[in-house]
């Protein structure tokens, strides 16, 4: 069994983005998101904006959980962020990948295309520190 190279690629680029992220965790809430999102772990009420709607009721149920576990809301929140961050990593291939077959990419190069718009969005700092 061979491992596609996008899959690899992927790999390569959500280990180093989610230790990355994990090295530094902040330990603040550091914008009116955060502190709604932190209140949300505390009394869920999106009419409130604790988070702010739609709610996010999947999310803060995971940072609830999260939270049992890491002493700091702040914490538990970007342990969520830097997690689902890195994640994304594989369907974003994938896209591209399919994007890149849409255009008549032959496989060859609908690797690399995909592999090298997935680091180009990961390295993003909208994406990096969303």
């Amino acid at each position: 069994m061979t491992i596609p190279p996008t899959r690899l690629w992927a790999c390569g680029l959500a280990v180093p983005f989610l230790i990355a992220h994990l090295v530094f965790l902040p330990s603040t809430l550091e914008d009116i998101d955060s502190l709604n999102f932190a209140l949300g772990l505390h009394d869920f009420d999106p009419s409130r904006h604790q988070p702010h709607p739609p709610g996010y009721p999947v999310f803060i149920a995971l940072a609830k959980i999260a939270r049992t576990v890491v002493p700091s809301d702040a914490r538990a929140l970007a342990l969520l962020g830097a997690l689902f961050g890195a994640l994304a990593v594989f369907p974003l291939m994938r896209i591209y990948e399919d994007i890149d077959a849409l255009e008549g990419g032959q496989h060859t190069t609908s690797a690399a295309t995909a592999s090298l718009a997935t680091v180009l969005v990961a390295a993003s700092p909208l994406y990096w520190f969303n």
